[in-house]
């Protein structure tokens, strides 16, 4: 959610997101708890024992991070 501050891994191909690096995504996809979070796709960097976001589908939605 917007002003939440959580953060959260990313479980996604990460060459598909190295592109995107510096924009504001819309991603979606399934919340799975920390111990669940495992695999052979790359977790970038984030909180490593939070929670993880296993991305299904993603946008860009602005070009910058900044407002």
């Amino acid at each position: 959610a917007p002003g939440s501050g959580q953060t959260y891994r990313l479980i996604a191909n990460g060459s598909a997101l190295t592109e995107h690096v510096g924009k504001k995504l819309e991603l979606t996809g399934v919340i799975e708890e920390a111990s669940a979070a495992s695999g052979s796709e790359t977790a970038t960097s984030g909180a490593a024992n939070g929670p993880a976001l296993r991305v299904k589908s993603g946008k860009v939605v602005a070009n910058s991070c900044t407002p």
